[in-house]
């Protein structure tokens, strides 16, 4: 939502990692439920322009993905720098600044709105945020500022469906509108939401129409335990209760408020000294002096300049009693010598070696060599203040503490002044953010160790890595002095804040998020696949790609756990209200965005399958794919499987993942070519694939410990191709007839990480990289012939892909068909598919572009443009060979696109013969053809009891067929969609008949049915239908076409009236056709003469005498 004065400016949302106590903590800590909402903070500005600029720095935020507290600062510092002075509001939306008028609680329709019904103050409160002394303080609240942004009154209504004028009247603040409404017999005729479907209410309508708040208000005041929500959903495997549902969406709101603190800014520019002094007094005189000894591990390298200052503000603590433990990892610049001559000086210091590995093992060294009660840490290039120590010592021994930590004050910000870190929390927050900075742990020496010290794989953002395990443990408690004075300048190219990488920060809390040891433990369900969809702030692709999950029955046991990466309110409730008690989706929700991986191997975590699928929310699963990824990656020596990933203009995305050149970043296979091309990769085998579609073992991806959260949003997948493939042999396989069309969506900051996730990934892989794979082209015909570059900072190859020398030549087929699913059922399609398969039969190569997709890069690799014309018109390639062949719309086609071409057919002898005449062009009579490996009439029929019609209802065009046999009393079999409430409900068989059964239902028929547009029956045009139906030695009949009578004989009969159809479709009729030999006989005929590829044939001859 956005409202006038004010700005959304974060999310974050609460949710159960997998398995970790400490997660399961957190979900407690927010009442136990696992949903999602965003927390939202307002902020009222002094200008107009105040919420762009907010909208622009949170975004800044986003693409940049650095330490959020650190952000945030910087965030409000440019809101100051703006003249912008942020305060937190009663209300979390922008609702806040939209009435000023008077005050809010005194509402004059809080009476009515009460009495309807209709008004919820539990729901309302949760979802706006807001803290309410009475229920009617909460009805005046909404009638004063949440009606007026259309926030919902309860969770059952959904003021984006209600008809335009009544959200104007809620606009306005007129709630008499709304109630007049759900008291209209309209309200009855539509839903009130995606949970209160009126139709499905058993209530009486005199009775709700008195009720005060109409048909919704008398259902929820009779709303009972056990009441099922009359969701707007069919779905049977879904069934919601009313007050279940409620309950999830309250707290799915009131858990981001907590989501919303625990990602708040962590540094304050002020400080409270005068309080600091208060407590170091009353610590002092309430607390013996202590005389704990306390090892203080300080690792160092090649800090020669700094590492005296900061020994020497450990030797002016006023707590002596200290064991100063300096490791040294490899230092050449003098510091060995600085620190040996110190400890000659003072006993306290011992000076350790590491094995220059890194500031992790060094600490570790320290760790080992500490004899301390309690252990501290500080850098080389920080100093303490003289009391830290004791401080601490004392507050620990006083609360019976085994880990505090104090504040920092950092330094050396460009153009501004201290500021400090002195945040309360510990587990819960830590799993989103890091608070703690090791220079001021104190923690006990048996806790640092049974944490497990420092995780010598890291390289950066260690201390929130320790301070997490530590928290596992024990509870770190804030002493609120300052305890170190922190470098935080940017200066200095040794530094590890400098020198290793941002992203190791979600290494950090990827490595927190999922116990990898209790992944790999836990018992799976044999036989399930578990599709894991990480979604961010879009909830209307991810439904869309949940659903079409859920749509695809060719596997039988399917789950979904839907991963929400931190979305805002508005999203994490849509989806709370798409899957709520549907059985096989599991929602899970993250406290922030914790990007792709992290994302995924939570989701994992979760998952019960034995098998993964990792699907983008922003993709759409075709029927079929999920069973045949399940078959492929159930065969020996495959390790995981892709689908075909399509765009959707239906050219290809990735077929594979390929290495074209040495030691260099891998890119898709067939990136831009046509379906057609990836349909021939079934048979290779790669060493990478795509993460968007991605089905594996979840034994294998938990063996490698999942993805790598370094990789933020890119690379992560190629990373873990590659390192499973070191330890599992195998390959990785794409399987073509598994499609999958990718919608890329444009989430902010999806790509913003893609220099330092490839920098990491070539870091990390350089020198064994698989070597350049141009045997791949090879196998389909293709060729590398120069690699460039996408000009990227750390560049990725780009191939020019040329064809090879003695491929066979290449027909690039143009149809009308849309992209993806609906484009698959159209009759373009299939006539496509099988004229490709019959050239290819003869020794060609053919591949399909469909609409959108006529002027690829790829369509250059053609020699011949084949162009089908029906809705689409083509545009002839110079230099190609250039085909026109009319099958329809023939009124589209213009004297000047028959001229563009280097030959011209038409499936219409009259339409030739008149336009050759006509235009001096020569149009050659090319009629329509069947497929005889589909249609034949030895296949078994699917009896059908009665005339068979396939076919659905089209805007603008009467199937007069269909009605003119309704109309005679014929009773039919028909498939299509759109014929609901125009036919009889016993003639619909079905919406839709797959290409490959429509042989057997012709056969099962009594008859076939076929009609034509009207402009082409008048033209001469016979469609596909016929050819197809007397090919399987069907009995048809049609409308009246010139020539039908030429090339069927009277296998098809033409009908005039109603009258005609029936006695056609009647008993006896069966004499008006050949007998069954005339049939077959028939049928053999147009087999053999009006085949594809016979049809084939004809065009590649017509070709040849062009050249």
């Amino acid at each position: 939502m956005s409202l006038a004065g004010a700005s959304v400016v974060g999310t974050a949302l609460v949710a159960v990692a997998a398995g970790l106590p400490a997660a399961r903590a957190l979900v407690a800590a927010l009442g136990g439920a696992l949903v999602v909402v965003p927390v939202v903070t307002a902020i009222a500005f002094a200008e107009r322009g105040a919420v762009r600029e907010t909208a622009r720095l949170s975004a800044l935020v986003t693409r940049n993905h650095k330490r959020a507290s650190e952000w945030d600062w910087r965030l409000n510092e440019r809101l100051t720098a703006a003249g912008l002075s942020p305060r937190p509001s009663p209300v979390p939306s922008p609702a806040a600044a939209a009435v000023r008028k008077g005050s809010w609680k005194k509402h004059p329709d809080v009476g009515r709105l009460m009495a309807s019904g209709i008004f919820d103050a539990e729901y309302y409160t949760a979802v706006t945020g807001a803290a309410f002394h009475r229920d009617a303080d909460a009805a005046s609240h909404f009638l004063s500022l949440g009606m007026r942004d259309l926030v919902a009154p309860n969770a059952f209504l959904d003021p984006a469906v209600m008809p335009e004028p009544v959200r104007a009247a809620m606009r306005a603040g007129r709630v008499d509108a709304l109630l007049a409404h759900l008291r209209s017999a309209q309200a009855w005729e539509a839903p009130a939401g995606p949970w209160f479907d009126p139709r499905k209410v058993e209530v009486d309508p005199a009775a709700a129409a008195e009720h005060p708040g109409g048909v919704l208000g008398h259902f929820l005041e009779h709303l009972r335990d056990g009441t099922v929500a009359p969701l707007v959903d069919d779905d049977p495997e879904r069934e919601l209760l009313a007050l279940d549902g409620r309950a999830a969406l309250i707290s799915h709101a009131r858990s981001v408020r907590r989501s919303r603190q625990l990602a708040a800014p962590r540094a304050t520019e002020t400080w409270d000294d005068a309080a600091e002094a208060a407590l170091l007094v009353e610590v002092r005189a309430s607390t013996p002096k202590p005389d704990s000894l306390v090892s203080v591990v300080m690792p160092v390298k090649d800090r020669v300049h700094q590492v005296g200052a900061a020994i020497a503000s450990i030797q002016a603590q006023t707590h002596r009693h200290t064991e100063i433990l300096v490791v040294d990892d490899g230092s050449t610049d003098g510091t060995w010598d600085l620190v040996r001559r110190l400890a000659q000086e003072d006993a306290r210091i011992t000076v350790l070696r590491s094995d220059g590995v890194g500031v992790c093992s060094a600490r570790n060294t320290g760790l080992r060599a500490a004899t301390g009660e309690y252990v501290a840490f500080l850098d080389s290039d920080n100093a303490w203040r003289p009391y830290f120590v004791e401080t601490m010592l004392r507050v620990m021994a006083r609360d019976g503490l085994s880990a505090a930590y104090a504040a920092t004050v950092l330094h050396g910000r460009e153009n501004a002044g201290p500021t400090y870190r002195a945040h309360v929390g510990g587990l819960e927050d830590l799993l989103v953010l890091n608070h703690i900075d090791l220079n001021v742990l104190v923690v006990s020496l048996d806790i640092a160790r049974a944490a497990g010290g420092f995780d010598e794989t890291m390289r950066r953002w260690v201390d929130h890595d320790f301070a997490i395990r530590v928290a596992r443990l024990v509870e770190p408690v804030l002493v609120p002095v300052i305890g170190c004075d922190y470098d935080d300048s940017s200066g200095g190219d040794d530094r590890i804040t400098v020198r290793e990488s941002d992203h190791w920060q979600w290494v950090a809390l990827g490595r927190n998020w999922v116990d990898w040891r209790a992944v790999r433990a836990r018992e799976r369900v044999a036989g399930r696949v578990s599709v894991v969809m990480p979604t961010y702030n879009d909830h209307v692709m991810t439904v869309r790609a949940v659903r079409a999950v859920l749509d695809d029955d060719s596997f039988d046991d399917v789950e979904v756990v839907v991963v929400d990466n931190g979305s805002n309110l508005e999203v994490g409730q849509r989806l709370v209200r798409a899957f709520a008690g549907h059985g096989r989706v599991h929602l899970v929700r993250l406290p922030r965005n914790l990007n792709f991986a992290i994302g995924s191997n939570v989701g994992a975590a979760h998952a019960t399958g034995e098998l993964l699928m990792f699907l983008n929310n922003d993709t759409e699963v075709r029927p079929g794919a999920l069973g045949d990824l399940a078959e492929t990656i159930t065969c020996d020596g495959v390790v995981g499987v892709q689908p075909l990933l399509l765009y959707p203009d239906e050219t290809v995305q990735a077929a594979g993942t390929v290495f074209t050149a040495a030691d260099a970043l891998p890119g898709h296979f067939l990136a831009g070519h046509p379906r057609s091309d990836g349909e021939r990769v079934g048979s290779l085998a790669f060493t990478a694939v795509t993460a968007a579609a991605l089905m594996m073992r979840a034994e294998d991806f938990a063996q490698v410990d999942g993805f790598d959260p370094i990789f933020v949003n890119g690379m992560e997948d190629v990373d873990l191709c590659l390192r499973l493939s070191k330890q599992r042999a195998g390959d990785w396989r794409v399987r073509p007839s598994a499609v999958v069309t990718h919608h890329e969506s444009k989430t902010p900051g999806r790509t913003a990480n893609q220099t330092e996730n490839r920098r990491i990934f070539l870091d990390r892989w350089r020198g064994s990289l698989p070597a350049p794979q141009h045997d791949v082209f090879a196998r389909l015909g293709l060729r590398i012939a120069h690699v460039g570059s996408d000009r990227s900072p750390v560049p990725a190859p780009r191939p020019v892909v040329v064809r090879a020398m003695e491929a066979p030549r290449r027909w690039g087929l143009h149809i009308a068909s849309i992209p993806g699913p609906l484009g698959d059922r159209w009759g373009d399609t299939h006539f496509a598919d099988s004229l490709r398969f019959s050239l290819e039969a003869i020794g060609q190569e053919a591949v399909v572009h469909r609409h959108g997709a006529h002027d690829t890069d790829a369509v250059a690799l053609d020699d011949v443009v084949l162009a089908i014309r029906g809705l689409d018109r083509v545009r002839p390639i110079p230099g190609k060979q250039n085909i026109l062949w009319v099958i329809s719309h023939p009124e589209l086609v213009t004297e000047d696109e028959l001229r563009e071409f280097d030959a011209v057919f038409a499936a219409s002898v009259p339409w030739a013969r008149k336009t050759t005449a006509a235009t001096g062009v020569l149009v050659e009579p090319l009629l329509q053809a069947t497929d005889t490996r589909l249609f034949r009439a030895d296949v078994s029929p699917v009896e059908q009891g009665a005339p068979v019609f396939v076919g659905g209802t089209h805007p603008g065009r009467e199937r007069k067929i269909v009605h003119d046999a309704v109309t005679a009393g014929v009773r039919l079999a028909v498939y299509g969609p759109g014929w609901q409430g125009q036919i009889p409900e016993s003639d619909l068989r079905g919406a839709y008949v797959p290409n490959a059964d429509l042989c057997a239902v012709y056969r099962g028929g009594t008859r076939v049915l076929a009609d034509h547009w009207r402009e082409m029956a008048e033209q001469g045009f016979i469609q596909n239908r016929l050819f197809d139906a007397v090919a399987a030695g069907c009995r048809v009949v049609s409308d009246r076409v010139d020539g039908l009578r030429d090339v069927f004989g009277d296998a098809v009969q033409v009908y005039e009236s109603p009258e005609d159809l029936s006695r056609l479709c009647g008993p006896g009729s069966d004499e008006l056709y050949p007998d069954a030999a005339g049939m077959r006989e028939i049928a053999a005929l147009v087999a053999r003469e009006h085949s594809f590829e016979a049809r084939a044939r004809r065009l590649v001859g017509r070709v040849e005498e062009l050249l």
